[in-house]
């Protein structure tokens, strides 16, 4: 008999297919890609609210949920706004018909089957000409530079083991029991003169530099994880797998570091409606600051709405979440930084400014470290405190961390 987390995943993997068959056998302009379109929401209409019924996990619960609403905005992305075609060889809108059909070669139904498989999970589409821009090198002084198989398995066996030891570690240092009073609502705004407290600041500063921490840590542990099965098992190249994250040092302001340190796997997803909504619907002139700035909030908001329904997936009320406001509180954090540079640069134009470039990044730091600290609790705060430090809690499965502070404990008793 079929358990529920078999029959979850099983519409996970026909979202996917769904969307390779679509992208495979349809033409771009096909009425059958937008009445497909209710089917895949259905298949998240089921998944999310058993999710965390399923997995018993909360981070799990998490993983299943996010996938299946990413490959929902993956086929609006897909099949619907960028118009992939297998007989093109990628996106079609945009583009004059006449070049599309000019372009268009009749492949055998298994190659474009395969086609339609790598456009339907594809998050970077890497190495293409639709590539995700912003992407990291495997090497900044050296673009060409790629690693032979044997190096980039060790060094994903490092960064695994890595990951795995510091998500131990924060786990381990934590207070479940304590959460509720530390996390509860009352605590999220620092309007309350009780939550400028020094007390309160560093829990807050604690606590919002533990949790990215342990996003980034998670992210790369999932989708190293994967890489290396991937490219063990002959699957996929290297190449295939660049970096998730640039550099740390680049994240001196909110823009650079949403936008050159943090992972790219969900770009075109969240951008692709963003630009449909703000030139196709609501006729903004490209290279405008409304434009800009309304693409901006929309592709914040996109991108709380899929966190939202990750919330939910783990179990958290709808009420409950702040995703969307944290995220649209990105946007402005973006937009209040480009009127003080804009300010900046003409107080000081030219070679004066540049002499203070390494100041300016210095006090960038400080200002993305306050600003985290300050937005953060919004989103993360209501699920800390629905943490009780449980099994369904735990995210290493096994801690080391926790056997050498018993085997230690012991020997000294």
């Amino acid at each position: 008999m079929i358990t529920l987390l078999q029959y979850l995943m099983t519409l996970v993997v026909l979202q996917i297919s769904l969307n390779a068959f679509i992208v495979a056998f349809t033409p771009p302009s096909s009425s059958i890609r937008l009445a497909v379109l209710p089917l895949i929401v259905i298949c998240v209409y089921q998944v999310l609210p058993k999710c965390m019924e399923a997995t018993g996990k909360v981070i799990w619960a998490a993983l299943l949920g996010a996938h299946s609403i990413s490959f929902l905005f993956q086929y609006i992305d897909t099949a619907l706004l960028s118009k992939w075609s297998a007989e093109v060889g990628g996106p079609t809108a945009g583009r004059a018909i006449e070049t599309v059909h000019d372009q268009r070669v009749p492949m055998a139904t298994w190659d474009g089957l395969r086609f339609g498989y790598r456009a339907a999970v594809s998050t970077r589409n890497l190495g293409t000409p639709f590539e995700v821009s912003g992407i990291p090198q495997f090497s900044s002084k050296d673009p060409s530079y790629v690693p032979s198989k044997a190096a980039f398995l060790r060094q994903k066996a490092v960064h695994l083991l890595s990951c795995y030891l510091v998500l131990d570690i924060l786990t381990f240092a934590s207070q479940p029991d304590q959460n509720q009073v530390l996390y509860n609502k009352s605590r999220i705004s620092t309007a309350n003169p009780n939550n400028r407290s020094v007390e309160q600041l560093t829990i807050r500063s604690a606590s919002t530099l533990g949790f990215w921490v342990s996003l980034f840590c998670i992210i790369q542990a999932y989708m190293g994880s994967m890489a290396f099965l991937s490219v063990a098992l002959g699957f996929s190249q290297v190449e295939s797998w660049r970096p998730g994250f640039g550099p740390i040092s680049e994240a001196y302001t909110v823009r650079r570091f949403w936008g050159t340190f943090w992972h790219m796997y969900q770009k075109q997803k969240m951008s692709s409606p963003a630009s449909f909504i703000t030139n196709d619907l609501l006729h903004l002139p490209k290279g405008t600051s409304a434009s800009r700035y309304t693409h901006l909030f929309i592709t914040f908001f996109i991108s709380g709405l899929i966190h939202a329904l990750t919330d939910l997936a783990e179990g958290l009320a709808w009420q409950d979440s702040g995703s969307i406001r944290f995220f649209c509180t990105q946007a402005i954090g973006i937009l209040v930084e480009d009127a003080i540079q804009t300010i900046f640069c003409r107080a000081l134009p030219g070679k004066e400014a540049s002499q203070y470039r390494r100041l300016s990044e210095s006090l960038g730091y400080v200002w993305v470290f306050v600003f985290m600290v300050w937005s953060t609790p919004i989103w993360i705060y209501p699920s800390l405190y629905e943490n009780r430090g449980e099994e369904k809690d735990l995210i290493v499965p096994y801690s080391i961390v926790g056997r050498i502070y018993e085997a230690l404990d012991a020997s000294q008793t």
